[in-house]
């Protein structure tokens, strides 16, 4: 029973109290003594070996744990405090504006019924294993029929669990499914005939049919307080008939009959079309491509799998290469060592815009002549990396080659650099001028680049508790001076002005900082130092001290306005 104090639960005279804030949910919840039903040994032993689903805070968050058990289902859904609250909540809301309820249902909590995630997010990359439960939604139940209706499905064998859902207009019923002895079976394919099954029985026997968008496996199961919900969780399991068993069968023959059909076709289709733009396959292009990343500087090593397969990626994209082909080298070559290539090189297919914007050049075939700008952009970008830094307003190259290159890090491009890269291209016996080579680095050829919001975006995402501006201050002594504002803790209040209006400056071009900090005390006592390296070591560049300058100076404006800072 729940006690008085909001919290505490009573279970057989022993008070367990509990803290249900989020942030001890979990600690609490592995540390807390289940007090439940007496179990036979059998019983015991099944539910130890059930895989359970995996239980998200909110319907909206992507981070989720495994449920320790069924009776903790049962306690979320019947007493537990936030669960009520975030119902009622709902339907009051869901009286004053359905967008505003909708606010509410997405911090409602949930399972995923039919799979154990593997915490970090919902999709079918994330799962671990199945659970062997389905989820059947029964909506828009009228009024009059739903004491029926919750009548015919807490009395009918199956059903393993029901609750009444937020709505107050559906119910939600949660059944176990028998596996099946055959591993050319897949278990999506299993859980769309079960709950095909599931759903077709329960519309039957409740005149009310089952919402048919519900067959997704990774379908999230929202939960609400519902202290009438129905649980016997030792219901009877469904499972595959002979009728059943020759649906199954007859569908995974037929899809794959057409399966190969279509793939032929596409895979024809796109030989035809790769061979006349002479596109390479991915067996033909594997060897260059490794080259040229080892020629980048590029390892697939343990702590850059990431960076390798991003940029093998990349080149496979411009040029052209067929996305199956390629999706499938990687996952034969990169997947055993980093699991998530298989998404990383499908974030490099989606820049269609890059897509066979390379020539490969086979043996015999090499730059030269007269190069079209596509060509010329291709040899730059083989060889080099550019962006226009928005910052200083200047271009800047950097060498790909880390051996052979000159440029090691962002350089600024003058006269002297373009006219290196123009006659290396003439060595090389490409036709260019020195008037388009100019033009192509100052096009949008060169990315704008933002080095502040670059770093910025770097950072790992605050805690939200600690304050480092704080912890920053508290290294400055501030010398106690009667009649100025020279306390340590004022110190600090005027210390984070400055520091945030100083950096909210650096990305919004609207803002202009208006707050000048002052350093008053002895010299040799390392202000400028300090202001120094307040500024991480990649943007030191934009560090100025010109305490003497003069401030209407042309050059000194110039530099003025390319600066983070300036002492």
């Amino acid at each position: 029973m729940l006690c008085s104090k909001i919290g505490t639960f009573c279970f057989q005279c022993q008070i367990l109290c509990l803290a249900l804030r989020r942030n001890l949910y979990d600690s609490i919840l592995h540390q807390l003594l289940i007090i439940g039903l007496k179990m036979t040994t059998k019983e015991q032993q099944q539910r130890q070996e059930m895989v359970l689903p995996s239980f998200f805070y909110a319907i909206a968050s992507s981070e989720s744990r495994q449920l320790i058990s069924l009776d903790e289902l049962q306690r979320i859904i019947t007493l537990d405090a936030m669960t009520q609250a975030r119902t009622e909540d709902y339907r009051k809301n869901m009286r004053i504006s359905s967008e505003l309820a909708h606010q509410t249902k997405v911090m409602m909590p949930g399972i995923t019924t039919s799979v154990l995630m593997d915490g970090r997010g919902k999709e079918l990359r994330n799962v671990v294993k199945t659970t062997q439960m389905i989820a059947v939604d029964i909506d828009k139940i009228p009024a009059e029929k739903m004491k029926e209706v919750v009548q015919k499905a807490d009395a009918d064998p199956h059903t393993m669990m029901r609750f009444i859902t937020v709505s107050q207009r559906g119910l939600r019923i949660i059944s176990r499914y028998l596996p099946i002895d055959d591993d050319e079976v897949t278990a999506l394919e299993l859980f769309d005939v079960i709950i095909r099954k599931a759903m077709s029985y329960y519309s039957k026997l409740l005149g009310v049919p089952a919402d048919e968008q519900c067959v997704d496996i990774t379908r999230m199961c929202g939960l609400a307080h519902d202290p009438t919900a129905y649980f016997h969780w030792d219901a009877e399991p469904f499972g595959l008939n002979t009728h059943d068993l020759k649906a199954l069968y007859t569908k995974k023959a037929n899809e794959a009959k057409y399966a190969k059909r279509a793939s032929k076709r596409k895979r024809n289709s796109q030989k035809m079309v790769a061979l006349g733009k002479g596109v390479p396959s991915m067996d033909e292009a594997a060897q260059h491509i490794l080259n040229l990343l080892d020629t980048w500087g590029y390892k697939f090593e343990s702590g850059a799998h990431n960076e390798y397969v991003l940029h093998f990626g990349k080149v496979c994209v411009r040029y052209g290469i067929d996305k199956e082909e390629a999706m499938t080298y990687a996952k034969s070559n990169f997947s055993s060592d980093y699991p998530d290539a298989d998404s990383v090189m499908k974030s490099c297919y989606k820049h269609t815009e890059k897509l066979g914007t390379w020539h490969f050049y086979r043996k015999g075939e090499g730059f030269s002549g007269k190069p079209t700008v596509k060509v010329i952009k291709q040899w730059l970008s083989m060889r080099y990396e550019f962006h226009h830094n928005e910052v200083t307003g200047f271009h800047e190259v950097l060498s790909r080659d880390i051996i052979k290159g000159k440029y090691h890090k962002w350089t600024r491009i003058d006269d002297n650099i373009e006219n290196t890269i123009w006659t290396q291209m003439d060595e090389m016996g490409l036709e260019v001028t020195a008037i388009k080579l100019h033009a192509i680095i100052n096009s949008d050829f060169s990315e704008p680049w933002d080095p502040f919001d670059e770093y910025l975006r770097s950072l790992p995402k605050w805690d939200g508790k600690t304050d480092y501006i704080d912890e920053l201050a508290n290294r400055v002594t501030i010398n106690y001076c009667p009649g100025y504002h020279h306390s340590q803790e004022e110190f600090r209040y005027f210390f984070k002005k400055w520091l945030v209006s100083m950096v909210v400056a650096w990305v919004s071009p609207r803002v202009v900082s208006q707050t000048i900090l002052i350093f008053i005390g002895r010299g040799g006592i390392n202000k400028t130092t300090f202001f120094y390296y307040i500024l991480p070591p990649c943007l030191r560049q934009y560090f100025i001290n010109e305490s003497t300058a003069n401030y209407t100076d042309k050059d000194f404006m110039a530099a003025f306005s390319s600066k983070a800072h300036i002492f």
